[in-house]
């Protein structure tokens, strides 16, 4: 399981039981990848491209294939719909305990990479701004709730200095 940029096995018996993933030696393993060692990742994204102007803010997010209820997010950008790609420059930072489910995950299992957006032109846009609407019409704020208004006078300049802007300093 990976929370808060921490990976944790979905099953704890990679731990008790160190064959359940035969194919996985140790010493066959690069140093960055020794059992319970702490592994440093970071996932990059970097720009979409090829998203059409019929999508405004848009936004990627990528998730791990077996924690699909929690998934990382860049913030959503304006698309200009011109032929630049958006950039994103999002990054995200893990660290993971390096245990045998890890490795066997990372070996097979992908992550999951989706860009969303608002479709602009969809039908029903067109019908809902010929539609009157009433309730959109902004009205005053129920009287009874605030204070009566009190006066207020015109602020009246002080006599003892005079304009701002004639005051030199000294040299």
């Amino acid at each position: 399981m990976i929370s808060e940029g921490n990976y944790q096995p979905e099953n704890k018996q990679d731990n008790a039981n160190p064959d359940i993933f035969p194919d996985i030696l140790e010493k066959e393993l690069p140093d960055h990848l020794k059992i319970g060692s702490q592994l440093m990742f970071r996932v990059t994204i970097l720009e979409a491209s090829g998203i059409v102007s019929e999508y405004a803010d848009i936004f990627c997010q990528f998730n791990f294939l077996h924690r699909h209820d929690e998934a990382f997010s860049t913030e959503p950008l304006k698309n200009s719909g011109k032929t630049h790609p958006l950039g994103f420059y999002h990054v995200q930072n893990f660290t993971v305990t390096v245990t045998k489910s890890f490795i066997d995950y990372i070996k097979s299992q992908p992550l999951v990479f989706e860009v969303f957006g608002h479709y602009q032109l969809h039908p029903l846009h067109d019908q809902a701004k010929e539609i009157p609407n009433n309730y959109n019409v902004t009205r005053p704020p129920p009287r009874r709730k605030f204070p009566p208004m009190i006066p207020v006078s015109k602020p009246v300049p002080s006599p003892k200095f005079g304009m701002i802007a004639d005051i030199t300093p000294p040299r």
